[in-house]
């Protein structure tokens, strides 16, 4: 998988990866409940605290299920490596290229 240049810092709140991610709040608090891959610590808030690994799987689940059409149960069974997925390599690529590029674009506008 490629990497991508996100900010240099250990954890992104809900917020931050929302933007990145391009999904709701909402919708990232709903695929922690369906997605073991996905389990933030929390701060002394209560506040989420993603990962750079939580952010790139993020980007995997919302390509296998809003760029690839798999359903939610189809999506769990790619992140577990029990479906053949020859397929996803290749968009999930497409997909972090353009996470990059607005990446680039919230660092030119200083977000």
């Amino acid at each position: 998988m490629e990497s991508l240049d996100l900010p240099k810092k250990m954890f992104f709140r809900i917020g931050e990866v929302s933007r990145l991610v391009g999904v709701d709040p909402h919708v990232l608090r709903y695929w922690e409940s369906e997605f073991a891959e996905v389990d933030p610590p929390k701060g002394k808030g209560r506040q989420r605290l993603y990962r750079r690994d939580d952010v790139l799987t993020l980007v995997r689940i919302k390509d296998l299920l809003y760029g690839q059409g798999y359903t939610i149960e189809g999506a769990r069974k790619v992140m577990a490596g029990n479906l053949n997925d020859d397929r996803s390599q290749d968009q999930v690529g497409e997909s972090l290229r353009r996470l990059a590029g607005r990446l680039q674009k919230y660092r030119s506008v200083g977000v």
